[in-house]
């Protein structure tokens, strides 16, 4: 009975407390304010309505929301608090049941204020594919951040009577929290002070259920603030003598600190991302017990980064969970700064980064390190520079697979085409080394020498310079089970100059790849729907243009297990595919234009395209070549010698009709990393590696507004956004009180006219 009693006394106290919060205007204003500041900072500050930089990851939205609490949940609590108001002060309840209505009575307010972005968040998944793991374990994350904001609001109000004073002190220290892991950017700090700060600092308790883990020590963390300051804020309302109040407050203190501290040296941590960005994958398992002798895994971590980015804890904690797959994996962390010798880190390749710092108004820069060093015996690897899990699994197990099977990979470069590697491919081999392979460029004689192909693939870029004699070396490697990539086109760019491009002639491999059955198009596909969009200046000086360019076509990516989540890649001045009927070839699109794609072929005037990009627009469409064209395919299977009459034994073989998309043309198209993402995963897939390509692209998570087809409907799409969210939303927010306030002054009307009609009996 006593039980029931004090719920339904709590119940009537949290009734009284929301009568209080929905007869106020502000609460109404804080909700507009609420959800229009997190809609504006996500929706305008951050590009989304602009096609180019718009993007669905759910994760920057809820990034903002602490921001935006600091100031709404003090000015809900001040409501809630204020004396002058009617309040539960006047109903027979204890002390605790006064607390607690009041947190409670500002937290339902504030997850309503909550309920009401959840129609952003469904909109954002007509544009692309929103994770529905994320977005539970992000709101559930920011109730528990919420609560104990509102808790503790009740404790700042119990010690100020004024309630606009609690208010400023309120959003004052809550704003220091939710910045105060940047601090050590701006101030030099004792390390133990930048750790506190660390701990405290919302954005590092909120980081990992923005990304969709479960982790216990944050949930811990918000619980028990909920708690402390509820019995903080229970002690001060009830407690008379001040010597006893401090005694109270170390005491809960005392308990949360302590709570807090073995929450987080016992945690569990659970993955809820669809793709198990954050897991070990099953390969991973296997590949970690493939260690049989003692394998040393050492984290350089400057503290410097462990302050300013949340992410490194997941490092941590990805190489902990790999070490307890096998007792012979030990995971050290150390501060580069303590080591003696800086010689010895680059020696192993270990590389540090700058970081820009400001103090006393002056900015400099200081060296940083976040670097893994796996040691197997005598053997070494370093992961250069991570600062996320992204595609630290892939990078650990291609590593970890070399040092304990001795196995070496190994890219072999032939260039064709009389460009540098070094100045027209710069970024070819750092790409490959920093993935775990090695590079070599080789010449066709150096070819023949070469006696193993195990673990070895052969990259050819480009084709127009070569002999008939390098393509019967190519060959002989293909013939001895020897697997290429072939990067070739039949037209030459001058890709450092005017763009002008011409047909190049007779071309030895591609007449083999002809007589092998894989042809390519001596034109070069043109792309008005699916291109990308540059930006030009004239000669006359003036404003930047956009053009929509379209022998740079954004390549559709097919459903195949090479390109498995990868982003688009972009080809330029590309040739179309074609493939002749071979029963022993198995040949798989990789890479392919839109349907409204055609065929273009040098001018007869000058044998020049017409590739200008001022002049495009001139370009008429051939209607009887448009359709979809294959740029990219991957082929299995048995080839007939076209120099050697011998039939070659199962090979593989990826054919890519531009020899130019993995030159410095990536940088004039923000492609480089879906460009040399797509030939990395070709080399796992040509080198038998084929089970390390998802593991690879766990971190390509694809945010772009795919869905959206035309830019007409991309348009409606966003007014729909701005109609909703900034303009519906609020106005049903503020007209909610406009119904509360009408119906409430009814009310009144009608107890008077009671009133009354009583009196008048009587």
């Amino acid at each position: 009975m006593k039980k029931r009693f004090l719920g339904s006394v709590l119940y009537s106290a949290i009734k009284a407390n929301l009568f209080k919060l929905f007869i106020q205007p502000i609460t109404y204003i804080s909700g507009a304010i609420f959800v229009l500041s997190i809609n504006f900072a996500f929706f305008q500050l951050r590009g989304f309505f602009n096609i180019d930089t718009s993007s669905v990851e759910i994760r920057h939205f809820f990034n903002i929301i602490p921001y935006v609490s600091v100031l709404i949940i003090p000015a809900i609590a001040m409501v809630v608090q204020n004396r002058k108001l009617i309040d539960n002060d006047c109903l027979p309840v204890s002390f605790l049941c006064a607390v607690c209505s009041r947190i409670i009575a500002s937290f339902i307010v504030y997850t309503v204020f909550l309920g009401l972005t959840i129609p952003s968040v469904i909109i954002l998944n007509e544009f692309g594919d929103v994770d529905i793991s994320k977005v539970l374990t992000g709101y559930l994350c920011m109730m528990l951040f919420g609560a104990s904001i509102c808790s503790f609001c009740c404790f700042i109000a119990a010690n100020f009577k004024n309630s606009i004073v609690s208010f400023f002190v309120s959003v004052f220290v809550l704003f220091l929290i939710s910045v105060c892991h940047l601090l050590p950017q701006y101030v030099k700090l004792p390390g133990f002070i930048s750790s506190i700060l660390t701990v405290l600092s919302v954005a590092w308790h909120t980081d990992a259920a923005v990304k969709g883990i479960i982790d216990t020590k944050d949930i811990f963390f918000f619980i028990t603030l909920t708690i402390v300051f509820t019995w903080l804020s229970l002690i001060k309302t009830e407690s008379t003598k001040k010597k006893r109040l401090v005694f109270y407050n170390f005491l809960v203190l005392c308990a949360g600190i302590l709570t807090l501290a073995v929450s987080s040296l016992f945690y569990i941590r659970i993955d809820t991302t669809k793709e198990k960005q954050f897991s070990l994958s099953e390969t991973g398992k296997e590949t970690v017990k493939s260690a049989i002798a003692p394998l040393t895994i050492t984290y350089y971590l400057s503290p410097e980064l462990e302050t300013l980015y949340p992410q490194v804890r997941d490092v941590k904690d990805y190489l902990n969970t790999l070490s307890a797959e096998n007792k012979n994996i030990s995971v050290l962390t150390v501060n580069p700064a303590e080591l003696e010798s800086k010689d010895r880190l680059e020696e192993l390749g270990i590389i540090s980064q700058q970081l820009q710092t400001s103090e006393e108004n002056k900015t400099s820069y200081v060296s940083v390190y976040s670097s893994v060093l796996i040691e197997y015996g005598s053997n070494a690897a370093t992961i250069p520079f991570l600062l996320s899990t992204a595609s630290l699994e892939y990078d650990l197990l291609i590593r970890i697979r070399a040092l304990t099977t001795g196995i070496v990979n190994t890219v072999l470069l032939y260039t064709g085409n009389n460009l540098s590697s070094d100045e027209y491919y710069p970024y070819l081999k750092p790409w490959l080394q920093s993935s775990g392979f090695i590079c070599n460029e080789i010449t066709t004689d150096e070819l023949y020498e070469k006696k193993s192909i195990d673990n070895t693939v052969l990259l050819v870029t480009g084709s127009v310079e070569a002999k008939p004699s390098d393509a019967a070396a190519i060959e002989n490697w293909v013939m001895k089970g020897g697997n290429v990539f072939f990067a070739v086109s039949p037209n030459v760019t001058d890709i450092q100059g005017s763009w002008e491009s011409h047909h190049a002639g007779a071309d030895s491999i591609i007449e083999m790849l002809d007589y092998w059955g894989i042809g390519i198009d001596s034109g070069i596909c043109v792309d008005n729907n699916s291109c990308y969009r540059i930006r030009m200046y004239s000669s006359s000086g003036g404003d930047a243009k956009y053009i929509d360019y379209p022998y740079w076509i954004n390549t559709t990516v097919t459903s195949n297990e090479i390109l498995d989540q990868l982003k688009m890649p972009v080809f330029y001045w590309a040739s179309s595919l074609y493939f002749a009927q071979h029963k022993e070839l198995k040949v798989t699109p990789l890479l392919e234009t839109s349907e409204d794609a055609w065929l273009s072929y040098p001018d007869d005037t000058d044998g020049e395209y017409i590739t200008d990009p001022f002049l495009v627009s001139y370009l008429e469409p051939d209607k009887k070549s448009k359709g979809k064209y294959v740029l990219a395919a991957s082929i299995e299977g048995e080839v007939n010698g076209c120099y050697d009459m011998r039939e070659s034994p199962q090979v593989r073989l990826v054919v890519a009709g531009d020899q130019y998309f993995i030159s410095t043309m990536i940088e004039n198209s923000n492609s480089l990393y879906q460009n040399l993402d797509f030939l990395l995963s070709s080399v796992l897939w040509l080198n038998n590696n084929e089970e390390l390509i998802p593991i690879k692209n766990k971190g390509n998570i694809n945010t772009a507004p795919y869905k959206i087809t035309t830019e007409s409907d991309f348009a409606h799409k966003t007014n729909l956004i701005k109609a909703l969210c900034f303009i519906i939303i609020p106005v049903l927010i503020l007209s909610m009180y406009v119904f509360v306030d009408l119906i409430r002054r009814k009310s009144v009307i009608r107890k008077i006219k009671i009133y009354k009609s009583g009196n008048k009996k009587s």
